[in-house]
């Protein structure tokens, strides 16, 4: 299938293998006579090591171990890497085919950026430092404001969750749950746990500061990838579901929407599939929740962006009537 990149890549990276076997076919069949060259084949070296990273993101979107979301930023990243680096490839046939697929994936990567690095933040690994160095190494003049527009979008959807009182919800419930303990186990959760009165406190204290929990969690080291590089990030956040308990909330639902429901042989095809902001397809179902939320913080966030806009407008005219 010549208008796909991944059956493209298999095709090649498989032909590669057996190169001296074609090399020396004429040996054995005196009509096989269109053995590639060796430049030709120094061609199709260059176009395997080009087309890698789409192939890899096809099968990490499609494999069988269901990634969540958090890895789909690094991806989509080294994509546009390999895509930058192309544009200047000395290989004029590869270097015209990065320019079609850059002007393609600008359109793409300028709309869903924001939504792509949101799960990338919620990864203990990464976080906005991780962010920080793939945005400098594009384009070091526009890394701090990438950086500002995602914490933005990050805060005021965590304000949302916030304002659903989900920790208040869980604190009632502990306490209904606490009323109906029997007796002798009241009596024996009294008689020890030292730092027990210490944890309630701290609960109150996160549940009580609302973005105090994404605060510290973004203050926090990031863990070493070396220790934690196969790290199941949902089992993460619910193990720490106590010291965030809106937060987890809010990274479990964004973790687990899922990267894609194309199936794998679509994937990168140059037809005219149109991909949907949260679950890449056009039938995800507009009631639910997360999507709910996740289009009313557009919302606040295009309105904001307008209020600036005109207060910059009001200013400049201001100055010009000065």
């Amino acid at each position: 299938m010549t208008t796909r990149v991944n059956s493209t890549y298999s095709m090649l990276e498989s032909a590669l293998k057996y190169r001296h076997v074609f090399e020396s076919l004429h040996l054995y069949d005196g009509d096989y006579v269109f053995c590639p060259s060796a430049e030709e084949w120094k061609k199709v070296e260059k176009i395997c090591a080009f087309l890698l990273p789409f192939s890899e993101t096809a099968n990490m979107i499609n494999g069988t171990s269901h990634h969540t979301s958090n890895l789909y930023f690094l991806q989509v990243w080294k994509v546009q890497c390999v895509l930058v680096d192309s544009l200047g490839d000395e290989d004029e046939d590869i270097k015209r085919m990065a320019e079609r697929m850059m002007s393609k994936f600008e359109e793409y990567w300028d709309e869903y950026s924001v939504d792509l690095a949101l799960g990338a933040v919620l990864d203990p690994r990464m976080k906005l430092s991780t962010l920080a160095y793939c945005y400098s190494k594009l384009d070091a003049t526009t890394c701090e404001r990438k950086l500002q527009q995602v914490k933005r979008k990050l805060y005021m959807l965590f304000d949302k969750y916030s304002s659903k009182n989900t920790s208040s919800g869980m604190k009632r419930t502990i306490q209904d749950q606490s009323s109906r303990m029997p007796l002798q186990k009241k009596l024996k959760s009294l008689s020890h746990g030292l730092f027990d009165e210490l944890k309630v406190h701290y609960q109150q204290v996160v549940t009580r500061t609302g973005k105090f929990q994404l605060d510290v969690y973004l203050d926090e080291s990031n863990l070493d990838f070396r220790c934690y590089e196969d790290m199941d990030v949902l089992q993460w956040w619910k193990s720490n579901n106590n010291r965030f308990p809106d937060l987890s909330i809010l990274a479990c639902d964004l973790l687990s929407v899922p990267i894609t429901t194309v199936a794998s042989d679509f994937e990168f095809c140059m037809g005219s599939r149109v991909f949907n902001k949260y679950k890449d397809r056009d039938d995800f179902e507009d009631d639910d929740d997360f999507v709910e939320i996740m289009n009313e913080v557009d919302g606040d966030e295009k309105s904001e962006k307008a209020s600036n806009d005109n207060d910059f407008e009001d200013d400049s005219n201001d100055g010009d009537d000065d």
